[in-house]
C-alpha cells in the first residue's frame, strides 16, 4: 500500500521533534473492534508544535491524513487507510482545574475525569465513553451546551478560540479542523429535549434506539427476530448488551460487514 518514496516521507517525519512514527501499522492495534489493516503511517504527536509540523509536511507532499482518537469507534477495512493516521499524544491527554473550571486536553478521555477526582459538577461525565476530541468528531458535541466555556481548535494553519456564555452551543468545527482543548465551567446540562439523560454513543453499538416504546426497544426487536446472540466466524452479536458486537478472536472487517448486512436484511 505505501507510495514509491515512502521512505523518503518516513526519514523526514522522523526528523520532527517530539514525533513518533511507524510504517505499515496495523490498525487492528487501535480500533475498539480489534479489526483493520495497516496505515501507511502510524504518528503519534506529542504537542501543538510537533502536530503543526507534521501537518505542514505531509501537505506539502500531498499526502492525506486523518486523526484517531483513542477508543473511537472506528471500522477499518482489512486493505487498511492510505497515507497518515495521526493519533494526539502526551500534552493533548492532560486534564487541570483552573480555578472552578475543567481543562480537558481534545486527547483525554471522559473516564480521566473520576480518576482526576474533579467535583461532583463533572462526574457523571467519567462514564461517557471516547475522548473529548471525538465526541466532537463524531457530531455529538451538543450534549456539552450549556457547560462549555471555551473550546481552542486547529484550523488550517492557524489556532482558533472561542469564549461560550452559559447559554452558547459548541462551535461547528470543519471535518479538517482538529480540536486541541475545551474548558468546562460548574455545572451538568446533558439532558436531552425529552429529560432522558443524554451521553454519547457506545463503541461497538451497531443499532440505535428507534423510539422510547418499550415493544420497540432493540432488545425486543432482536428478540422477536430470533437475532440474539447471532454469530458468524468470530464476531457475535451480544446478549447481554443488546445491539453491540464482539469479536471473539480474529474477525476480520469483511465477515463484519456480511454479518451487519444480513442483521440489517
Amino acid at each position: 500500500m505505501s507510495t514509491p518514496d515512502s521512505a523518503e516521507v518516513l526519514d523526514r517525519l522522523a526528523e520532527i521533534p517530539h514525533i513518533w512514527v511507524r510504517a505499515e501499522e496495523p490498525m487492528s492495534r487501535h480500533t475498539a473492534l480489534r479489526v483493520g489493516g495497516p496505515a501507511d503511517w502510524w504518528i503519534v504527536v506529542k504537542d501543538h508544535t510537533a502536530l503543526l509540523a507534521t501537518l505542514a509536511l505531509l501537505r506539502s507532499e500531498k499526502i492525506p491524513w486523518r486523526v484517531h482518537w483513542p477508543m473511537g469507534d472506528w471500522l477499518v477495512r482489512d486493505d487498511g487507510l492510505p497515507g497518515a493516521t495521526i493519533r494526539l499524544g502526551s500534552e493533548f491527554e492532560k486534564v487541570a482545574l483552573q480555578g472552578s473550571h475543567l481543562i480537558l486536553g481534545a486527547a483525554a478521555t471522559w473516564s480521566s475525569i473520576t480518576a482526576f477526582g474533579a467535583q461532583q459538577w463533572w462526574s457523571p461525565l467519567g462514564a461517557w465513553p471516547g475522548t473529548v476530541g471525538d465526541l466532537f468528531h463524531t457530531d455529538q458535541a451538543e450534549l456539552l451546551s450549556g457547560l462549555l466555556a471555551r473550546v481552542r481548535w486547529l484550523s488550517g494553519r492557524s489556532i482558533r478560540e472561542v469564549q461560550l456564555e452559559p447559554g452558547d452551543g459548541p462551535p461547528a468545527l470543519s471535518k479538517t479542523s482538529i480540536l486541541l482543548e475545551i474548558e468546562l465551567r460548574p455545572g451538568l446540562h446533558t439532558v436531552s429535549s425529552k429529560g432522558q439523560a443524554s451521553h454519547p454513543r457506545r463503541p461497538g453499538t451497531l443499532f440505535t434506539e428507534p423510539e422510547p416504546d418499550p415493544d420497540k426497544q432493540i432488545s425486543s426487536l432482536l428478540a422477536q427476530a430470533a437475532l440474539t446472540g447471532t454469530r458468524l466466524h468470530d464476531w457475535h452479536l451480544a446478549e447481554a448488551e443488546p445491539g453491540t458486537i464482539v469479536q471473539l478472536g480474529r474477525g476480520t472487517c469483511e465477515q463484519l460487514l456480511l454479518l451487519t448486512k444480513g442483521i440489517r436484511e
